[in-house]
């Protein structure tokens, strides 16, 4: 079982996030049904002829003994399931893709992919990994399938879903994945069943579809609380954060740039050339412009300076007065830059209103350094009641202030609150505990709440009523500041993945599963 085909979490929360799918569906599932969304619009109807057309093999499929998984056989409809998902996530991507002119896999989707060359990846001896586009999208699905019943299975060996609340969450993560997947089939007006048809295949029913996403939400849950009880050591995670600073910290920074023109050096035939002569004219020119940006900024130590200096080599006759020459970049992470930038941004020695100049062909970038972030804040917690909704709506938001009311009629306390959530939240991953969002920093939940959570006046007991566009209306409720820094919770965060990681390959090596010659009806 790869790494990229593991059952993955959230690596801050483990259960749930608010800025994560609240449904609780896995990251693979809610992948799916946005994707299918975009498909379907693009193909419309001749899905529906194909689906018709490959009735046959359909029942084929549903009856066919594919794989044996831990003792248990299943049939090939099981694993096409996946192989749909994978198939219509490579098209849209591809699809995507030839809205710009370009080929992403040189994939003929009008043929089966059984029948085209897989030549992305090589293995050692540079022979391709797969034989077919059909053989790597199946061994994609395979893997899938098999980690997520290894994961269902551990779950019922140790009693999960006979946990207190488990399985009222599990129910109700499958309901909102239902319910969220009818919604995305009225909206593109086609039935549930060809909805889920298009893009999970001709042998998916609702029956299986639900079948198929218990398993991934018991596989996911399972995976959280495995997650949430490894035990990592303070000691390591200070030594990560030593170590490793840079992939935790971030910077603030101004910059803008200047594009040079360098003339075009044509021979007697009209035809553009380059010799050693031409280069020395065009470094010379290069060296020129730079050297006359590094004297515009040479007194530059405020952003106001900077940003006079950048209008200075930029402004053009015409421009508005309120025009902005730089752009300013807030909390860049070290792996956003480009390797120039990291080492200038990121060295040690780097002090608030220091300047860089680079030259890269025929642009200069020019840098302010404004600040470098540690992340050494306390965290913050909070907790919320989710109602869902796309867009703002007028009944959605009334039930959200009906239930603030009755929070407050009923001795507004946090214990009250919780209770509340429990019974009304439809964030399923925070509702056993109680809407709880622990270890949040600036910017890891969505931007309306961290600005809510992170205001300067912000005191434990605050509540408010939010819309977010990502999900809809949450009613906050501020807990307070934690023991915790933001820069302990991203170190645990990188050395529990590591353990998780290593935790999911003791898993697959306890068991197994077998391939039948069912499985080539999937085709």
């Amino acid at each position: 079982m790869s790494k990229a085909n593991r059952i993955k979490i959230n690596r801050q929360n483990a259960a749930s996030s608010a800025e994560i799918a609240p449904t609780g569906m896995s990251p693979a599932l809610k992948k799916a049904l946005i994707i299918l969304a975009v498909v379907v619009a693009v193909l419309g109807a001749a899905a529906i002829l194909v689906l018709s057309a490959l009735k046959k093999n359909g029942t084929l499929k549903r009856h066919a003994d594919a794989i044996i998984v831990d003792g248990v056989t299943y049939k090939a409809s099981d694993v096409d399931y996946y192989y749909n998902m994978y198939y219509r996530s490579l098209y849209n991507t591809a699809y995507t893709y030839s809205q710009y002119g370009l080929n992403a896999y040189n994939i003929d989707f009008t043929k089966s992919l059984f029948k085209q060359a897989y030549t992305t990846d090589s293995d050692d001896d540079g022979n391709p990994d797969y034989a077919t586009w059909g053989d790597f999208v199946l061994h994609q699905a395979i893997e899938s399938f098999t980690s997520y019943v290894y994961l269902e299975n551990e779950a019922k060996a140790a009693g999960f879903l006979e946990q207190d609340g488990v399985s009222e969450q599990i129910d109700r993560s499958v309901q909102q994945a239902v319910a969220s997947a009818k919604a995305e089939a009225e909206k593109n007006d086609v039935s549930f069943l060809t909805f889920l048809r298009f893009y999970y295949g001709e042998t998916v029913t609702e029956e299986s579809y639900e079948a198929a996403t218990r398993r991934e939400s018991i596989a996911t849950y399972y995976g959280n609380s495995l997650y949430r009880g490894l035990e990592i050591e303070d000691r390591a995670v200070k030594e990560e954060y030593t170590d490793n600073a840079v992939n935790y910290d971030t910077v603030t920074y101004r910059t803008f740039s200047v594009t040079v023109d360098l003339p075009k050096h044509v021979d007697a035939d009209g035809k553009e050339y380059s010799d050693d002569v031409t280069k020395e004219e065009d470094n010379k020119k290069l060296t020129e412009v730079t050297l006359a940006i590094k004297e515009a900024i040479a007194d530059v130590k405020t952003e106001a300076e900077f940003e006079a200096a950048a209008a200075a080599v930029n402004r053009k006759d015409g421009d508005a007065e309120t025009k902005t020459y730089s752009t300013l970049h807030e909390n860049a992470s070290y792996s956003s830059l480009q390797s120039s930038e990291q080492t200038q941004l990121f060295a040690d020695d780097t002090k608030p209103g220091d300047t860089f100049v680079n030259t890269a062909d025929n642009v200069v970038s020019v840098y302010f350094f404004i600040s470098r972030e540690t992340n050494h804040y306390p965290t913050r917690a909070f907790r919320h009641i989710l109602l869902m909704s796309d867009e703002k709506d007028e009944a959605v938001a009334a039930r959200a202030e009906e239930l603030l009311a009755r929070w407050k009629n009923e001795g507004a306390t946090e214990e009250g609150f919780a209770a509340l959530a429990r019974e009304n939240t439809e964030d399923v991953g925070s509702m056993l505990q109680g809407g709880l969002i622990e270890h949040n920093g600036t910017g890891s939940v969505v931007s309306e709440i961290s600005d809510w959570l992170f205001a300067d006046a912000r005191k434990p007991g605050d509540t408010e009523i939010i819309f977010s566009d990502s999900y809809g209306y949450h009613v906050c409720y501020y807990v307070g500041e934690e023991d915790m820094e933001y820069w302990q919770v991203l170190a645990d965060g990188t050395l529990r993945g590591d353990k998780y990681d290593e935790l999911t390959e003791e898993i697959q090596n306890r068991h197994s599963y077998r391939v039948l010659d069912g499985m080539s009806r999937i085709k």
